[in-house]
């Protein structure tokens, strides 16, 4: 059965009991977010590119840090270093290094993304960011509790309708949770306005209940 907002009931009801599945969410606000940053930059020789790559990094970890990042939360994520090939051929190479950076505090991301482009000058890239929920448990107990309730109320109301009591609960079957997933955003670096919002995130639970009639 299919309620007005599109969402699944199942219900079935037997001689000796009745089964309902419920339905809950919980949204909570992204507390963490996770820059995707990288120093991109050419040479005519591998060591000049990679040299320019490095020093960029370099500079980005440490405006990172100037700004409460902890050096446990930088992780290099990416080391490449390839021919820069043009038209006539190969010119030079191409050095990039990745790094991913956990902000704690969602709402300087933003800031914390600019310090980062700024210190690493040219060569400074933003490949992403993605805001998080810190703890997924929390909102998956909330929406437990409300797909519990949910349940339970419209077995309530059948059963008084059918003039019959609840009994005990014979069984709970929960189905996969859904989200929150991460929320990206891309971006490359120029000027930009760093003023990101982490917005909302919500988790949904279903539930399965069996109850025996009292």
């Amino acid at each position: 059965m299919v309620d007005g907002s599109g969402v699944r009931h199942d219900l079935t009801v037997t001689k000796t009991g009745i089964t309902v599945s419920g339905t809950g969410r919980a949204a909570g606000t992204p507390d963490i977010a996770v820059l995707r940053l990288a120093a991109e930059s050419t040479g005519v020789s591998v060591a000049e590119a990679v040299r320019g790559a490095s020093d960029s990094l370099a500079a980005m970890r440490a405006a990172l840090q100037g700004h409460d990042i902890r050096a446990a939360d930088l992780q290099t994520s990416e080391v490449s270093v390839h021919p820069n090939h043009g038209r006539s051929g190969p010119r030079g190479y191409i050095a990039r290094f990745g790094l991913a950076a956990i902000v704690r505090d969602a709402e300087a991301a933003g800031a914390c993304a600019q310090a980062a482009i700024d210190a690493g000058e040219d060569a400074a890239r933003l490949d992403g960011l993605e805001y998080q929920h810190s703890n997924l448990a929390q909102l998956r107990t909330a929406a437990r509790d409300a797909a519990f309730a949910d349940a339970a109320a419209r077995a309530e109301q059948l059963a008084g309708l059918a003039d019959r009591a609840l009994g005990p609960v014979d069984e709970i079957t929960e189905h996969g949770a859904t989200g929150p997933g991460p929320i990206p955003m891309r971006a490359v670096a120029a000027e930009m306005d760093m003023a990101f919002a982490p917005g909302e995130q919500e988790i949904s639970v279903m539930l399965t209940i069996r109850w025996s009639w009292s």
